[in-house]
């Protein structure tokens, strides 16, 4: 088996800095992944086949195989599907959860990704991933002119033919004012110490806010949101500049974008967790990637992450539980729908975004535990697997309208995503129906209403 995303894990000098470091880990040569190595993975699963309930990837797989087996072909039909079959592996992480042989074929692939994406030219949707965080700060700009076009079908059937994104595919609002931007603002007008300035803290807890790619330029409210809960709560919050987390990178087959981007938040971060911060982060795919990936890629470089990272609802749940902060006080008379997202599974921490909206009085919580959303990466947003994402989402879809909720939670933004384009309902992280609920400290006012997302309508 394959050790880490990124290849094994390199020993450069220690006496020298991590932003020194980039161009040792970027040159150095990490395991090729070729299709006699995926053929061998696959091949030992097939004697299991308990995974092929859960995603695209494994049926098709090993209905390939069965085919060679049925014909006499002893190789070649896998080897002619590879590419394709790549780009079923979508890395929702359920496989290897599920697994009882503790098998990673999410690692294979990846590498056989990124072998793909060096030796062609990868489509436009891709470029789009690698460099994420560029491309919609640029498009941000953008958002008065551009969220309308979006929702054009006529525009939409262009940008379908020229970057191969399905016209059907609900997109994310785009918001000229960044949470980055807002905080920015606010700490010119005092609403926010700047880190610079900030007076010694009496708070026992403190935190780095990691509010990641998708609160920046879709859902600043939600980062607005988490800074309101986490005043109230009297924990410190501070908020430093940083990169993409790499799992867009990592996922479409370009480690060596990922690793940048990690170098770079290690270096802003490492100070932090020296003096006492804890990081948190309200998208469940970052939070994953850096608890998880960042050790895969970086290796002991990433140990101080280690017991320091958190879901802002893990977070806050643990210090309830410790008697620290004060449970949710304000009654909120609504039925939601709590999908349960595949990579808050892969973290083996329990549900406590779910906990802490049992504490909120009046709220009614059905629990949506029916499998993956069927959105991740560039899965669902390319023509060849928009409805095979919808497909895969169906049961969950369905659970949500079954259970006749007011509006849907989860702690991944694709998901939520996914269940607007499925569902019609408003999807939202649960963070922003806790502030909604909190008995908020001086000076931070109480949220007069419920905090809603745009619903898309075709």
């Amino acid at each position: 088996m394959i050790k880490g995303y990124c290849g094994p894990t390199p020993t450069p000098d220690p006496n020298v800095d991590l932003i020194s470091r980039l161009n040792y880990y970027i040159i150095m040569d990490y395991e090729q992944v070729y299709a006699e190595k995926f053929r061998g993975q696959v091949e030992s699963c097939y004697s299991c086949g308990q995974c092929e309930s859960y995603c695209p990837f494994f049926p098709r797989v090993f209905g390939i195989l069965e085919e060679e087996e049925q014909y006499g072909r002893e190789g070649g039909l896998l080897e002619e599907a590879f590419e394709g079959l790549l780009a079923l592996c979508y890395d929702c992480k359920l496989c290897r959860i599920a697994c009882p042989f503790k098998y990673d074929l999410p690692h294979i692939v990846i590498m056989a990704k990124a072998g793909v994406m060096r030796n062609g030219k990868p489509p436009l949707i891709k470029k789009i991933f690698r460099k994420v965080d560029e491309v919609e700060s640029i498009l941000g700009w953008f958002a008065p002119v551009l969220n309308p076009i979006l929702r054009n079908r006529s525009c939409r059937s262009i940008l379908q033919r020229v970057a191969g994104i399905h016209r059907d595919r609900l997109l994310p609002t785009f918001c000229f004012m960044t949470f980055r931007t807002q905080v920015f603002i606010k700490k010119l007008t005092g609403h926010l110490p700047d880190k610079d300035k900030r007076p010694e803290s009496k708070s026992k807890h403190k935190v780095i806010y990691f509010y990641g790619c998708y609160t920046n330029y879709h859902r600043p409210h939600e980062g607005m949101a988490v800074l309101n809960v986490l005043k109230a709560c009297g924990i410190e919050v501070v908020i430093p500049a940083h990169r993409c987390c790499g799992l867009p990178q990592l996922s479409e087959g370009f480690p060596d974008d990922a690793r940048k981007n990690m170098i770079y938040n290690l270096s802003i971060w490492g100070k932090y967790v020296a003096s006492g911060y804890d990081i948190v982060v309200t998208s469940s795919p970052c939070g994953l990637t850096i608890k998880q990936d960042y050790s895969e890629c970086l290796g002991s470089d990433a140990d101080f992450l280690k017991g320091h990272v958190f879901e802002v609802t893990e977070y806050l749940l643990r210090l309830f539980e410790k008697g620290v902060i004060k449970p949710p006080v304000i009654p909120l008379n609504k039925r939601v729908a709590y999908h349960v997202s595949c990579h808050l599974k892969a973290q083996n921490m329990g549900m406590p975004s779910l906990e802490l909206l049992r504490l909120i009085p009046g709220l009614k919580v059905s629990i949506i535990d029916r499998g993956c959303c069927g959105s991740a990466g560039c899965m669902g947003y390319t023509e060849d697997t928009f409805d095979l994402s919808m497909e895969i989402g169906s049961p969950m879809l369905e659970g949500i309208r079954e259970s006749l909720p007011d509006l849907a939670v989860s702690d991944c933004p694709k998901c939520n995503l996914q269940i607007r384009q499925g569902t019609g309902l408003d999807a939202i992280h649960p963070i922003e129906l806790l502030a909604n609920c909190l008995s908020p400290l001086d000076p931070v006012p109480a949220i007069p209403k419920l905090v809603t997302a745009t619903i898309y309508n075709k």
